[in-house]
């Protein structure tokens, strides 16, 4: 049986993800975006990249916007690692465009591996046991890993 994830869904996982202090993770792109809108969260569509979404309080139907964007992490023991959303395709859309993008299958494999947790009883994460393996992202322990700087090209 397969299983399906909304899109709006990633909004949830990246404040979660990104969530330090108490405080809400912002990208600092502002330029980038027209007015009204704001970050949604990616998912991966193939090997190789993330489109990234965005929310716009207008009904206007936006053109897309590619650029690259990325954060660079290091462990603290002092090997640099690269996150895998370095290379993300953005693109603008409408509410509305977002809802109607639709869901996406997940892998078989984390299907399978989903439904063994629900079997055992164990409560399942959207964040931790879903989406991360979805986008691909490894976990480090917060002792280990240290977000130093922002790249943006």
């Amino acid at each position: 049986m397969s299983r399906e994830i909304h899109l709006l869904a990633v909004r949830y996982a990246y404040q979660m993800i990104y969530m330090k202090e108490g405080e809400r993770f912002y990208r600092k792109d502002y330029y980038k975006r027209l007015d009204g809108q704001h970050y949604i969260g990616s998912i991966a569509r193939e090997k190789g990249h993330v489109d990234a979404f965005w929310e716009s309080t207008s009904e206007e139907i936006l053109e897309d916007v590619e650029f690259s964007i990325g954060f660079r992490f290091e462990r603290r023991k002092g090997r640099r690692m690269r996150n895998p959303l370095d290379m993300i395709r953005q693109r603008e859309m409408t509410r509305e465009e977002l809802i109607a993008s639709g869901t996406y299958n997940l892998p078989v494999p984390l299907t399978r591996e989903l439904d063994q947790l629900v079997q055992a009883g164990d409560s399942v994460d959207p964040v931790q046991d879903l989406l991360l393996p979805l986008l691909g992202i490894r976990i480090f322990p917060p002792n280990e890993v240290e977000m130093v700087g922002f790249e943006m090209g």
